[in-house]
């Protein structure tokens, strides 16, 4: 099920320090982010991934099936992670970027929505998302949410 490897063959969780997320993962980490999830979700995510840096996760993500061929692609970064800046963010995601395309061959359509926060949004496009639009006022508080998309 986790057959995401390098062209030598090595298991990139563990050359980079992603692994399966694990029951309990997200309550480790330490992220406003965490609030706006129902926690019972993490538990029935579909495929997730934790990546850890120091003996603690710093982030997670995963993707949702939604409907036939699509899914919702969905992550929390943890707060001391942050503003690190694009090199420290874009080392970490080649993992990502590869275990999506190898899911872009089992969803048609990946889709996720975020905050108004211009930091997310630089780092969703970087994995290949594109701007669909905002909608306003569907968040749970009220607030506003850009629908963004994947599709190859």
């Amino acid at each position: 099920m986790y057959s995401a490897v390098d062209q030598r063959g090595t298991l990139l969780r563990e050359a980079v320090g992603w692994r399966p997320y694990v029951t309990g993962d997200i309550g480790l980490i330490k992220a406003r982010a965490v609030d706006d999830f129902d926690h019972d979700m993490f538990e029935e995510c579909g495929e997730a991934w934790t990546l850890w840096e120091e003996h603690r996760p710093v982030a997670i993500f995963g993707i949702a099936p939604v409907d036939e061929g699509v899914g919702m692609f969905w992550g929390v970064v943890s707060d001391d992670a942050r503003g690190r800046g694009v090199r420290w963010i874009r080392r970490r995601m080649t993992f990502v970027q590869r275990w999506l395309m190898q899911q872009m061959n089992v969803y048609r359509r990946l889709q996720t929505t975020i905050r108004l926060d211009r930091e997310y949004q630089r780092f969703i496009e970087l994995l290949g998302f594109q701007n669909e639009g905002l909608m306003r006022k569907i968040a749970a508080d009220g607030g506003d949410l850009w629908l963004y998309s994947r599709v190859d």
